[in-house]
Formats: C-alpha cells, sequence, structure tokens
C-alpha cells in the first residue's frame, strides 16, 4: 500500500538555525608553553598531534597524543596545550554534539615562533 500523505518530518523538516552544520573549533587558543624556547636551545623540530574528546557543551573529556614528536617535552607541553584550550563543540542539525578534535603543533627549527596549532574537527 502506497501512502501518498504529507512527506515524513525528517525529509520536510528544514534546519531552523543559521548554521545547521559547524565543525568543532576553538574558540580560545592556548599555546605550548616553553615550547619556543625549548626547540631554541635543543635544536628540536617536530609535530605533535593530540585528539581531544569534547563533550556537547565543547569540554574537554579525556585527550590522547595520537602522533608524537619524539620528544617528551614537545609532546608534553602539546597535550596541556591541547587540554587547556577551549573549544565549541560540532554542530549538527542545529544541535551541539560530543565529538573530537585533532590540536596539531608543527615545531619548526629556525621560526622565530612556533606556528599556532591547527585543528580539524572530526
Amino acid at each position: 500500500m502506497i501512502f501518498a500523505g504529507a512527506p515524513s518530518p525528517a525529509l520536510s523538516a528544514k534546519a531552523s538555525c543559521a548554521a545547521p552544520n559547524v565543525p568543532a573549533r576553538v574558540i580560545r587558543l592556548v599555546r605550548p608553553v616553553g615550547a619556543d624556547r625549548y626547540i631554541e636551545i635543543n635544536h628540536k623540530a617536530g609535530t605533535v598531534d593530540v585528539k581531544v574528546y569534547l563533550a556537547r557543551d565543547g569540554s574537554v573529556e579525556r585527550a590522547a597524543i595520537v602522533y608524537s614528536s619524539g620528544d617528551t617535552f614537545l609532546d608534553g607541553a602539546t597535550y596541556d596545550a591541547a587540554v587547556a584550550t577551549r573549544y565549541a563543540a560540532e554542530i549538527r542539525s542545529c544541535q551541539p554534539v560530543s565529538g573530537a578534535y585533532i590540536y596539531r603543533t608543527k615545531y619548526l627549527l629556525g621560526a622565530p615562533r612556533s606556528p599556532a596549532p591547527q585543528g580539524a574537527g572530526s
């Protein structure tokens, strides 16, 4: 039997907010403390990725280093900064959802200052 009534609410519903789908993002960035000076003194470089698991309110539930620079100091400084950074949770269909964000920092030798961490919601 085919029902020819109104379409399903899921199909006909339109988002009632200005931005119905927005990836997780940084609201207040915290840089790794002491990393610039450490690189200058120890001639270390590398990339650190920290996966930050966010609650629906954007607070950090937990975090883990998923890609190490191979240097304990740089990994630790990046981890601490990733956890201290303030985030906005991902928005799906106008509702905040829990999820994850990659906080990535690339440390470069000879750079006047390590670049700001980059990130991507996932």
